[in-house]
């Protein structure tokens, strides 16, 4: 990238994925780089523009969305409350980078967690036949990530309410 902005060309990276270590642990984090050429009085390129973007936010917001509509379709076609555990399982991997299986193993440098900050769904008591998940060790628990586990839970919700109807 460097070298074809220093033949004058620009180009970028967009939404590269990266774990910084800021916070006391190392959180998930995207970057938007641009290279662009600064051209000098005789019209060669006589150094680089490199600025950097953080778009995290914006990113974690689509890929919550994206696991939000991916689950609500799953459970639109479960029938049974027995049946949404295996719905769930259904998700992508790639939908579901803010949820992690639950595991007795934990990152070695992890964020910190308010007190109770648990998700109901993903809590112990989880209904019988939904795997456990416990949150990204990549991630804070801030109001954004709380609000996506609410939707989460809300979504499990409307599922069992209308099977039962």
């Amino acid at each position: 990238m460097f070298e074809k902005a220093g033949t004058g060309t620009g180009s970028s990276i967009e939404n590269q994925r990266m774990f910084l270590d800021r916070h006391g642990y190392l959180e998930e984090a995207f970057m938007t780089f641009s290279f662009s050429p600064i051209r000098d009085e005789s019209g060669g390129v006589g150094g680089l523009f490199h600025p950097i973007a953080e778009v995290t936010e914006k990113l974690l917001s689509a890929r919550r969305t994206q696991t939000l509509r991916e689950l609500s379709a799953l459970l639109g076609n479960v029938k049974a409350v027995e049946d949404i555990g295996a719905a769930l399982t259904q998700l992508q991997p790639d939908t579901v980078l803010d949820t992690s299986p639950s595991s007795s193993s934990t990152a070695a440098m992890s964020p910190p967690r308010a007190s109770g900050g648990c998700p109901a769904w993903a809590c112990p008591r989880a209904p019988r036949g939904v795997r456990r998940r416990r949150m990204s060790p990549r991630r804070a628990l801030d109001d954004a990530y709380r609000n996506f586990y609410e939707q989460l839970q809300a979504t499990v919700t409307h599922a069992v309410v209308s099977v039962r109807a």
